[in-house]
């Protein structure tokens, strides 16, 4: 909006307001003013005032009356160079002043925040060198925007990327997979950052983007070790799930995955030890329309996924499997079905191995026991 634009050059929301009517009105009483903002007669009265000290509109005194006129828009391209020259003269003054000391942190504010902390990293980093970032979870639309643009230039530039999402946040991870030079991975569920960190260079910048503030700490030391921190979790391809409370969490980490689910194996203990989990769960799967498909054994009742959406279960031509495994996108988990408290599920993402183990599921369902 117009009025954005205005308050991103410093005008007050109020001085937006009244230099737009008073643009569009032409010269104009202040009730005229009043009627056309909604505003109270004292703040039209203070935003008036402004706009005359900023040069763009001019006073008429009139018998009994005084009359405003807004100057020509011209005079915004004025007030931004008198700002600019004002700005140069501060930095100056203020550079004269300072200890010789780098600056260590820096705090951003705003959209306009965004933009100067965002857009540092493209300005730091050259082509070919690697911006990592750790912990993204749900953003705001307009934010998903923004963050949108930013990765579309930062890629442009050669810059590539490797971000680690928190497992919630799927529908960023989908927008930003589709930027080139960017890698995409999730965190085990249950493992929730309270912000978002960025790290390039000798830099850290903390981010809290819902609330629209960043914070750059500028630290060799600091930057390097979030690096390595964030290499660990990056190699971590194996994670384990045990009791009732990791089953949940493993659960969520599937549907957080959004990919068809293929069982090899199944005897449908998962329906038998926790029978809520498994109605919920296959709810929430069928709203995100994943399939699940089974293969269990002879003997097994094949038909325990009747009335479920999206599933369905066939008996495979053999007599025993080592074990019950679930493959998922790149994820191939291990599941021990004991009981509510030790049951446990090992998972490990290898896209060949998920591969190897998804041909095997098709052999299997294809030559099923009719």
């Amino acid at each position: 909006m117009l009025t954005d634009d205005l308050k991103s050059l410093g005008f007050g929301k109020n001085e937006a307001d009244v230099f737009v009517s008073l643009q569009e009105l032409g010269k104009s009483g202040a009730g005229n003013i009043i009627e056309k903002t909604g505003l109270h007669r004292n703040l039209v009265y203070q935003s008036l005032k402004a706009l005359e000290e900023k040069g763009l509109l001019t006073k008429i005194e009139g018998s009994g009356a005084t009359i405003f006129q807004a100057n020509d828009p011209s005079e915004l391209l004025h007030l931004v160079k008198r700002q600019e020259l004002t700005a140069q003269q501060i930095v100056q003054e203020l550079s004269s002043r300072a200890k010789i000391m780098k600056q260590k942190v820096s705090l951003y504010e705003g959209n306009t925040g965004f933009r100067s902390a965002f857009w540092d990293m493209i300005e730091t980093l050259k082509p070919g060198q690697e911006l990592l970032i750790m912990g993204i979870f749900d953003i705001d639309e307009e934010f998903q925007g923004m963050i949108k643009t930013f990765h579309e230039e930062r890629a442009a530039a050669g810059i590539p990327s490797r971000i680690l999402l928190n497992a919630r946040a799927k529908n960023v991870g989908d927008m930003l997979s589709r930027i080139d030079v960017t890698t995409v991975r999730y965190m085990q569920p249950g493992f929730v950052t309270p912000s978002v960190f960025f790290i390039y260079a000798g830099k850290i910048m903390i981010s809290l983007p819902n609330q629209r503030t960043f914070i750059r700490i500028e630290n060799e030391e600091a930057a390097q070790a979030f690096r390595s921190y964030f290499n660990t979790l990056w190699d971590r391809t194996t994670q384990t799930f045990k009791g009732e409370a990791g089953i949940k969490s493993f659960m969520e980490f599937v549907l957080a995955a959004g990919e068809p689910v293929k069982l090899i194996g199944a005897h449908l203990r998962f329906k038998e030890i926790y029978p809520e989990l498994w109605e919920a769960w296959h709810k929430r799967r069928t709203e995100k329309k994943m399939r699940f498909d089974a293969v269990v054994l002879r003997g097994v009742d094949a038909v325990q996924t009747q009335g479920l959406e999206l599933a369905e279960t066939r008996t495979a031509n053999v007599d025993v499997f080592q074990n019950v495994t679930w493959i998922f996108g790149n994820y191939v988990a291990n599941i021990v079905w004991i009981n509510r408290e030790e049951t446990v599920a090992f998972v490990i993402e290898h896209e060949a191995v998920a591969s190897q183990q998804r041909e095997y599921f098709e052999r299997l369902w294809k030559d099923e026991n009719t």
